[in-house]
C-alpha cells in the first residue's frame, strides 16, 4: 500500500520563517512504504508518532530508486538529519500494532 504525502506550511515559531510540513504515513496499521518526498531543503525533522509495537524506517534516495536508511525507530521519536538527500520518505518494516504517522518539517 502506497502512500501519497501531503504538505501544509505553518509557524513553528511566532515571527519565524513559516517551515514547511509534510505528512509522510498518516494513520498507517500495516507495513508499507511510503511515497518518497522530493526535497530541496538540506535541514530535515521527522516526527514519528503512533508506534504500539512497529519499526519504522526514515529512508533517504539520490535517485528515487535506491533507498539507504537514515534512521530506525521502535518509539515516537523526533529524528534529525541534514544530509542532502534529494528525496526521503518513511516505511513501515515490521508491524503489530499501533497507528502510525510520520511527518516532516524542512
Amino acid at each position: 500500500m502506497a502512500v501519497t504525502p501531503s504538505s501544509s506550511t505553518i509557524d513553528m515559531v511566532a515571527d519565524a520563517p513559516k517551515k514547511k510540513v509534510t505528512t509522510l504515513l498518516n494513520a498507517v496499521t500495516a507495513t508499507t512504504d511510503g511515497a518518497a518526498l522530493e526535497s530541496t531543503c538540506r535541514k530535515k525533522v521527522f516526527a514519528i508518532s503512533g508506534i504500539t509495537t512497529a519499526t519504522v524506517k526514515i529512508q533517504g534516495s539520490m535517485d528515487n530508486l535506491t533507498w539507504h536508511d537514515i534512521d530506525s525507530k521502535t518509539a515516537n521519536a523526533i529524528v534529525s538529519n541534514d544530509d542532502p538527500w534529494p528525496y526521503v520518505r518513511a516505511i513501515v518494516s515490521a508491524y503489530t500494532s499501533g497507528t502510525i504517522t510520520v511527518k516532516v518539517a524542512e
